[in-house]
């Protein structure tokens, strides 16, 4: 025997109802957002580490094409017995911008290890390849 249905009784089952309804509405925009858009944001996250692995390893690959050539030619050093000045010739030579931007007139000293400047100066080396390669980049001009 079941207890006729009462006002709050049908209330309450709409409501759920259409609870219920939105929620699933929602998950399907979302299911179609994905869908329409073709890349899952694993996919995404995995793109862009992948295109940040490649521009460290090509600013890698310069940076060791950078000490060669300084250590063959000394070009611009003054002195091939400092290990701080050949620090300086290799980050001028991997991307004189960035050098000039972070570091300035205020060059590294022997023995000094400057995290800030250093994450700073990879940094702007990350932006100036995308800029080479035409990537898009946020936040920077």
């Amino acid at each position: 025997c079941v207890p006729p249905m009462t006002t709050t009784t049908t209330t309450m089952t709409r409501w759920r109802a259409r609870r219920w309804r939105a929620a699933l509405l929602l998950v399907m925009l979302v299911a179609f957002a994905s869908v329409v858009e073709g890349v899952t944001p694993a996919q995404k996250r995995k793109k862009r580490a992948s295109q940040s692995n490649s521009l460290d390893r090509e600013i890698a690959a310069k940076r060791a094409e950078c000490l060669e050539n300084v250590r063959a030619a000394w070009d611009g050093c003054e002195s091939a017995d400092d290990p701080s000045v050949l620090e300086n010739c290799v980050l001028r030579c991997s991307s004189a911008a960035c050098y000039a931007k972070v570091y300035g007139d205020d060059a590294l000293e022997e023995g000094e290890v400057d995290i800030e400047r250093g994450r700073a100066f990879r940094t702007c080396s990350r932006d100036e390849m995308r800029h080479l390669r035409g990537y898009q980049t946020f936040g920077t001009s």
